[in-house]
């Protein structure tokens, strides 16, 4: 609708439309003024980690927010800038949701700065948050994507990212300690992890059947069904935020309800490979053959050296010629053996294959192979682990071992080669797996590696040093009014020390009437200079346009949104 117009007058025009929706985020530029150096174009629903299912509206994350960023230099000086566009999340009791979009957007662009000259920016959007949110505190305080502020105020997504300094230390939710809770659904994405060595436990939330409810105290029974389900559902919220894990479910309805714990996550059931990928890379777990069979396969607690005067131990089978583990929590007894077809060797199998998988699929490379467990005692395995010239128990691992000796020479095609042997390596093979792009594009928020963070940036609004206001004070007292609401939703954000602004006004203004407490909405147009002096507006472009005085849109005006119109100069 408005490209030809728009072309009309001499301007090219950049457009991402949200996917399911009719409107977008749209940058038009003078194309004899300004040419196009790149652009970046972004899904915020890649939060949501569906991997592309468009079949529910349900997850957490999906919402159907874009961003469009464009980087142009000026024909005149030779100098490059960036326009980023963005629309986030509306609903106000989301607004970790909000945050989560507008951190991942703010790593986002320090990325596409670095790319285009560190140059200075512009951010305009529809940011759906008042002047007094965190979404501005975040964007104006010159907050790094890694800032402890994000990790205090912030959902799962952001929570993990505060990076390896002393915050993860402090955060169960991210880091190789992290701990899950899975729901039943996911046993066997629980039973791979447990086999890497991560600790996962596996509850279901399901009204038990008229069996267990025989076995419940007479209170529990005498409720209705629909309040005994959500006292399942609550007691598996309660243990995973009382055992600081993170909870992951195959039920999106399950993730909107209130009481869910923040450190929630959906898991596709149909592509569980792709998903202990994904929840290696995003967690920053620990891949390691040393973790390999270290967590227990029943409960998924932690495995050490049994201890014979545990009381638990009495009446359990155990061999007396090699070691004997058990677990620390549940005290089931395991021991090596050495028989192919051993419940010990084939989990070794799956957890080497496994391992390779997922080091493949996330360019890491692969460990000097470790000496295959015998039933030898533990000072003779402790001796043969010394020795170079150990025998690996199969040949799968004797051929990674010897491609990862030359890994450094050909790193791609032997990441190639590993996926494919390891697929096809047994019958229980993993399905091939490969990284979407949306996995690509919201892991980017976890990676762990230094992305430097964006300058201060400031509204177009900002007062001056003599003002004596506050630049939440300072911002129009309303870009939007819809129904019974009237505020400030819309902003332009500028690098502080990049533009001067000559003038920044609203348009049109909303005048109030009697119902409305404020009574001339919003700020007449101001000029700031350089060096922070305030001046009287006399361009002629930015006369007071005509007023409205009801909720928009109307004949005058076809948006409930208002614009924000200004005039910047690069310094």
């Amino acid at each position: 609708f408005y490209r030809p117009t728009l072309k009309a007058m001499g301007y090219k025009s950049l457009y991402v439309k949200r996917p399911t929706k009719r409107d977008g985020c749209v940058v038009s530029f003078r194309s004899d003024r300004f040419h196009l150096v790149g652009t970046k174009e972004l899904n915020l629903d890649a939060l949501s980690f569906i991997d592309g299912d468009r079949k529910s509206s349900k997850s957490k994350f999906f919402k159907n927010n874009v961003a469009l960023f464009v980087a142009l230099r000026d024909l005149s000086t030779g100098r490059v800038f960036i326009v980023a566009n963005c629309h986030i999340h509306w609903n106000p009791s989301l607004e970790d949701v909000k945050i989560a979009q507008v951190a991942f957007l703010l790593e986002q662009l320090a990325e596409f700065r670095a790319d285009s000259e560190h140059a200075p920016i512009l951010w305009t959007g529809d940011f759906n948050s008042l002047p007094h949110s965190d979404i501005y505190r975040i964007i104006t305080a010159g907050v790094s994507p890694r800032h402890d502020l994000l990790q205090d105020i912030s959902p799962l997504h952001i929570a993990r990212s505060v990076g390896t300094g002393q915050a993860a230390k402090h955060n169960p939710y991210y880091g190789a300690h992290t701990r899950f809770l899975c729901d039943a659904s996911l046993a066997k994405l629980c039973r791979w992890m447990r086999m890497l060595g991560v600790q996962v436990a596996c509850d279901s939330y399901d009204v038990p059947s008229p069996a267990e409810a025989a076995t419940l105290p007479a209170h529990a029974t005498g409720r209705s069904s629909k309040a005994l389900k959500a006292s399942y559902i609550n007691a598996f919220f309660d243990k995973a935020n009382n055992e600081q894990r993170v909870l992951l479910t195959t039920s999106k309805t399950l993730l909107e309800r209130n009481t869910c714990p923040r450190h929630s996550r959906y898991v596709d059931p149909a592509k569980q490979a792709q998903e202990v990928i994904a929840l290696f890379h995003e967690y920053g777990l620990e891949l390691s053959r040393d973790r390999f069979l270290t967590v227990c396969g029943k409960c998924g607690g932690e495995i050490a050296v049994a201890n014979a005067n545990d009381p638990r131990m009495s009446g359990k089978y155990m061999p007396t010629d090699r070691e004997v583990y058990a677990c620390v929590h549940c005290a089931h007894p395991y021991w090596w053996n050495d028989e192919e077809n051993s419940s010990p060797a084939k989990a070794l199998r799956k957890a080497e294959e496994l391992y390779q998988m997922i080091a493949s699929a996330l360019g890491r490379p692969l460990e000097k192979p470790r000496p295959t467990p015998t039933t030898a005692t533990r000072a003779e395995t402790e001796a043969i682990a010394k020795r170079d010239d150990i025998s690996l128990l199969n040949d799968l691992r004797d051929t990674a071992a010897k491609q990862a000796a030359t890994a450094a020479e050909d790193t791609e095609a032997i990441a190639a080669e590993l996926t494919a042997m390891s697929l096809s390596a047994t019958e229980d093979a993993v399905e091939a797996v490969e990284m979407p792009e949306e996995f690509r594009l919201a892991s980017q928020l976890m990676r762990q590696r230094s992305v430097d963070a964006l300058p201060a940036l400031v509204s177009v609004f900002h007062p001056n040093t003599a003002d004596g206001r506050t630049p939440t004070e300072a911002e129009p007292a309303a870009t939007n009014w819809a129904g019974e609401f009237i505020g400030t939703l819309d902003y332009i954000f500028a690098t502080e020390d990049d533009w001067d602004v000559h003038w920044a006004r609203v348009r049109p203004l909303a005048s109030l009437n009697a119902t409305h407490s404020q009574s001339n909405l919003p700020l007449a147009p101001h000029h700031r200079t350089a060096d922070g002096e305030a001046t009287a507006c006399d361009d002629a472009s930015s006369s007071v346009d005509a007023s409205v005085s009801e909720p928009q849109p109307s004949p005058l005006w076809p948006s409930d949104h208002f614009a924000i119109v200004a005039e910047l100069v690069m310094r």
